[in-house]
């Protein structure tokens, strides 16, 4: 039989290529804290330490990333959360009580060390979980159906089975249906942004009806595909506009991350521009939309806005971008010899883009290129645009003429003819 500390301890496998726990659907991340011991509570032995404790809205992760091993405990198993008291030295232990017969009322199931401080956060943070008791307000997952759907949007739509009647019928069914729908999502709006409380009860239905309109998008681009002309980009970029406006429902802070602020930072800001998170799936990522680079000026503003009330300086903004590729996101910090920073995705190639800025001057009735034409082409910054000009200059593909009309760049035909004259020299001899 297992004793308490195994019980509530379960190994947590791993997926191949990832660097953190997968969560479960309408799981939230709420807290971190690096250099976290378990201990053993009846043998007072330390079995795990150094790894990163990653509590959840219904979990107590432990994950050591140098060893990729993990271990979880589900929070409806425990009872209560109490501080460790020593009276002879300053205790850094949060002691977890389970349910069961075998869980003894002084003597705790499993305690947790944070060696280097977090343990009120956290003590304070897994009592709040308690008494919100997330996960059982999570209706039962059903699994992807055949059509493609996604769970979320399987769920919804077997909650209403549809039965008819004449009322329901005919186009005034059809609008009485749409009212009802939008009264429903007004009452959720209206409930849940009324006050912190209870925004964070109805946190579930806010990141459904977020899901919901990213499904609606995605469904969209992969049926239509680009250019269809169908006349419902107007709509698309309403249903954009508004998911951009939901922002990140669960922003990074000093106070959940701790001494790891900054790498939680880069992770979430990789997802945002990326279109990882919940909020942004359904654009296809900024930064691909942006060519594969953005300012960090641009990334400064969007990232902040959707943070909402949780804004960053630009400071913790470029100590976040420093940590992207250590962190193997798909991105980096790229400085350009002009001092303009940007974050660049992996991929990202100057050399092809000087080859298409050449190709994109010869296309041109008058055989040059401004800044604004790149700018208009590309559908970048006018800081972009200068910067891969500049680019194409190094790499000997356009050279450039300065003239009271302003700087144009032109494709350098100056080797093409220093190799005609050479081969010229060569045929009269």
């Amino acid at each position: 039989m297992l004793d308490p500390f195994q019980r509530f301890w379960q190994e947590l496998p791993l997926l191949p290529g990832t660097t953190r726990p997968p969560l479960s659907e309408y799981e939230v991340e709420c807290l971190l804290r690096d250099k976290v011991a378990l201990i053993d509570g009846r043998s007072n032995q330390v079995v795990h330490t150094g790894g990163l404790v990653i509590l959840t809205s219904h979990r107590i992760i432990w994950h050591c990333q140098t060893q990729s091993r993990a271990y979880h405990g589900h929070l409806s198993k425990v009872v209560d959360a109490r501080k460790s008291h020593n009276i002879f030295k300053p205790s850094s232990r949060v002691h977890l009580y389970l349910q069961g017969p075998d869980q003894h009322r002084d003597k705790p199931a499993t305690k947790i060390d944070f060696v280097h401080g977090g343990r009120d956060e956290f003590l304070a943070q897994v009592k709040t979980l308690l008494q919100m008791r997330d996960w059982e307000k999570v209706p039962a997952s059903s699994p992807t159906s055949g059509s493609g759907r996604s769970p979320a949007v399987a769920a919804a739509t077997a909650s209403a089975v549809p039965v008819f009647t004449a009322r329901k019928a005919g186009v005034g069914g059809i609008i009485r249906r749409q009212e009802n729908t939008r009264a429903a999502q007004d009452k959720l709006a209206t409930e849940a942004f009324g006050d912190l409380q209870a925004l964070m009860g109805r946190a579930r239905e806010v990141v459904s009806v977020i899901e919901r309109y990213a499904t609606v998008l995605a469904s969209k681009a992969e049926g239509e595909g680009a250019g269809s002309g169908n006349g419902g980009g107007q709509e698309d970029a309403e249903l954009q506009g508004l998911l951009i406006d939901m922002g990140i429902f669960n922003p990074v802070t000093r106070v959940s991350a701790g001494s790891l602020y900054h790498k939680e930072l880069a992770r979430q800001l990789a997802q945002f521009l990326t279109g990882g998170g919940k909020s942004t799936r359904a654009t296809g990522g900024m930064l691909a939309a942006r060519g594969g680079m953005m300012t960090l000026h641009d990334t400064y503003c969007l990232f902040n806005r959707a943070r909402g009330t949780a804004l960053i300086s630009p400071e913790d903004l470029l100590d976040a971008c420093e940590e992207l590729e250590s962190l193997q996101l798909g991105m980096r910090l790229h400085r350009f010899p002009s001092g303009v920073s940007v974050v660049q995705a992996q991929e990202f190639s100057e050399q092809q883009v000087s080859g298409q800025l050449r190709a994109l001057a010869e296309a041109e009735a008058d055989g040059s290129l401004t800044a604004l034409d790149v700018a208009t082409h590309l559908q970048v910054s006018l800081t972009l645009a200068q910067e891969f000009l500049r680019a194409a200059e190094a790499r000997g593909q356009l050279c450039r003429d300065e003239s009271a009309q302003g700087m144009l760049f032109w494709p350098n035909r100056f080797p093409d003819f220093i190799e005609s004259t050479h081969q010229g020299a060569n045929d009269a001899h």
